[in-house]
Order: structure tokens, then sequence, then C-alpha cells
């Protein structure tokens, strides 16, 4: 009689942890605050976890029983396993993303996170294996273990400079990688697991370092093993009219006049490619561009934002 007692009781205890508080728009919640702030965390319907398809925005608040409540979370398994679910809004409330709230969201292309975000939970976008893009907010301090792995369709991340911890596997087989950008000036104050960027073709995909980092890059656990490590050029946007130096673009030719004599002068793309480097020889300079657009300009320790007009 205990035992079927004991029974009954594990089963009704299992029952309530998987239940929802209550439902509103075909979204379930959870009452993380049921007094004033009131609060709310995003929820599966069923231990099946595939409740949710289609694009689905999440509003910041709703109504239930006569109160209003924030909606400042993504909890545990939300979406786990939301293979119909195409794109979704996440709304500038939420600061925490849970374990495995996106987990084989297979159809999931990408995924805008609010920059109140400062917690994203392990195996949060596990097996994404249709996202092409993601943002990780600045206050983010840590990349929890597997967060990326297997998001295969990625081309380009950044990681924020607030980043301090790379969990174990973090971006594992994010094979589509092509552009890794790091914020931090200091790559040896992350600490890093295992395998952090396992199976990354580390030969092609190029890591994106801060201005004059490269070398502490270099020599990086990890970080080291990426063959082409290529660091940012620090744009400083001005007036065209600087230091007695003028710089402007006219008809695809740029144009720079003032004290320039002796002084080193690099020219590059947004993108940080070095297409010109050299000393000038008196106070004129001028090169034919490729292409219109934009251009940095250097010249010693001044850097110039210009373009074509």
């Amino acid at each position: 009689m205990k035992t079927h007692t004991l029974l009954i009781l594990m089963l009704c205890l299992t029952f309530n942890a998987w239940a929802y508080d209550f439902k509103v728009g075909g979204l379930c919640y959870n009452i993380t605050s049921a007094t004033p702030p009131y609060e709310v965390e995003l929820t599966y319907e069923t231990i099946s976890f595939n409740s949710y398809s289609g694009s689905l925005t999440i509003p910041s608040v709703v109504s239930y029983s006569g109160n209003d409540y924030s909606v400042t979370s993504i909890g545990a398994s939300a979406f786990k396993n939301c293979s119909g679910l195409s794109s979704i809004v996440i709304p500038s409330s939420v600061g925490s993303i849970g374990f495995r709230a996106f987990s084989y969201c297979t159809g999931l292309s990408s995924v805008v996170v609010p920059s109140a975000v400062s917690f994203i939970g392990s195996y949060a976008f596990n097996n994404c294996t249709s996202m092409t893009s993601v943002n990780i907010p600045d206050g983010v301090t840590s990349i929890d273990m597997y967060t990326f792995s297997n998001c295969s369709s990625l081309t380009t991340l950044t990681i924020p400079s607030s980043v301090n911890s790379l969990g174990t596997e973090a971006f594992s087989n994010c094979t589509g990688l092509t552009l890794l950008i790091s914020k931090s000036t200091t790559p040896a104050t992350i600490i890093l697991a295992t395998d952090v960027f396992f199976n990354i073709n580390k030969t092609t995909c190029v890591l994106k370092v801060p201005a004059n980092t490269k070398a502490d890059y270099e020599a990086a656990n990890q970080w080291k093993d990426f063959i082409k490590i290529e660091e940012e050029v620090s744009v400083v946007l001005s007036s065209l009219i600087k230091d007695e130096v003028s710089v402007y673009i006219s008809n695809n030719e740029l144009f720079v006049y003032g004290q320039l004599n002796n002084k080193i002068l690099a020219i590059y793309d947004l993108q940080g490619n070095l297409f010109y480097r050299g000393i000038v020889v008196g106070d004129e300079f001028n090169l034919p561009l490729a292409q219109k657009g934009v251009c940095v300009v250097s010249i010693d320790n001044h850097t110039y934002k210009v373009l074509s007009r």
C-alpha cells in the first residue's frame, strides 16, 4: 500500500514538473514571480517538446488572471525539437535563454538575441542545422558547453569582448563557418574548455581579431590552431579635414592632400584587406580605385573612413 501511494505521489510530482501554468496566444508560460514585478518564462506545452512551428513573435508582456506578466526568459527546452519553427522574434524583455532552449530546431534559419540577454544555457542552439546567422549580445559573459555545436550552416559568428569563458565543444562541428570574429583584446584571459572549435576548418575559416592582437592569438591555446588570423582595422570616423590632411574620393579615385611627406600611408577595404601601403613623397597622393564604396585610409596614427561620391 505504501509503495502504491509513493508511486502515485511521484507521478503527481512528475506531472506538475512538466506542466505549464497558463497559455496565451498559443504560447505556454510558467510563472517565475507571482508578486510584483510579475514575471514569467516561456515554456513547452507537452513533454514531447515539439510544441511550436512556423513564425512566432514572443510578446514582452502577457496578461493572465488580472495581472500583467513580463516575459523575462526562455525556459529550458522551451523550443526543443521544434523542427517546424522557421523564425522567431524574442522581445527585449528577455534576459536569459535556458538549457536546450532551441536544441534541434532544424528549420530555424536565424535568430536575433536581445541585448538584455546575459545568460545562454548549454546546448541552447545545439543542432540548429539551418541557422545561418545569430548574434551574441555584449552582456553575455560565457558561452557554455555545446551551445552552438552542429550549427553546420553558420557562416559568420562574433564572440563579444564580454565573454570570459568558452565551454566544451561550444562551436564544434560548425563546418560552414568561414569567419569567426573575436572582440577580446586579451585571448589568454578567456577560459577555454576542451575542443571549443572542434571540426571547424581552421585552414579556411578566418579568425578576425582586434588590432595589434594577432601575435597574442597566435600564441594562445586553441586560437593558434587557426591558420588565417587577421587583425581588424581600427576605424575612427572623422571629418574629411583633420590634422591638416584632406582625404576624399571622386570618380573612383582617392585623393589625399596635406602634410604627407615621408609618412606611411595604408589603404584598406572595410573587411580589413590591405590593398596599398607605402611611404608618401611630397604632400599629394592619389590612387585609382577598382570600385565605388567605402575604404579606410591610415596615415601614421590617424585613420580616415571615406566614401565614394
